[in-house]
């Protein structure tokens, strides 16, 4: 029995920001040796305008997105997160660490592979964050999205919505890697327009 996953515009959003992500390597690799407070915030700025969110937004979603990545990673089983592939370029980055400050960050006893000496760098802590996560705002996450199925699910089908599954359909049939190239050309496009149309 195979379940199939309805992808979202957060889901590709998120699969986006990822396949952005992974082109800047600094990011999420502590040593990396283009590594600086400058060349982390000028990346930032790009994928931001990539994925057409502000840099905080960007920067507050990736690190949910690695906080997940780390949490199924640390599970038992194999993940059934769909964006869990994609998000694995981060596994040789990542070393099993013994419980410190940063497990409450990373989760599951795993910290970001990194030197004790530059730990305290304006760098290192972009490519660490600091995500706190609260049970409460989970639920509200998880009742705003059941709230969004369930008025989407009333809505009268239209050209877009029809158009949307047709795309999404097609996009289901290619691999993850073209997939997420796919993803990106289409969010480049969207945002091209969306600016246009704001002129």
């Amino acid at each position: 029995m195979s379940t199939s996953i309805k992808l979202t515009s957060s889901d590709l959003l998120q699969e986006v920001l990822i396949v952005e992500v992974e082109k800047y390597e600094h990011l999420y690799n502590p040593k990396a040796m283009d590594k600086d407070f400058n060349s982390c915030e000028s990346s930032w700025q790009e994928i931001s305008s990539t994925v057409n969110l502000t840099v905080p937004e960007t920067k507050r979603l990736w690190y949910n997105l690695r906080e997940r990545y780390m949490n199924e990673r640390g599970k038992h089983s194999k993940s059934d997160w769909h964006l869990y592939d994609v998000i694995d370029f981060l596994e040789p980055h990542i070393k099993r660490g013994q419980a410190d400050t940063n497990e409450s960050l990373t989760g599951k006893g795993f910290i970001m592979d990194s030197d004790d000496d530059d730990v305290n760098t304006p760098s290192t802590s972009l490519a660490i964050g600091r995500t706190h996560y609260s049970l409460k705002a989970k639920t509200n996450g998880i009742t705003k999205l059941k709230k969004e199925t369930r008025l989407s699910s009333r809505k009268q089908d239209n050209e877009t919505t029809i158009f949307l599954d047709f795309v999404g359909k097609q996009l289901d049939r290619l691999p993850v890697p073209e997939r997420s190239s796919c993803y990106l050309e289409i969010m480049q496009v969207l945002n091209k327009y969306t600016q246009e149309s704001a002129r």
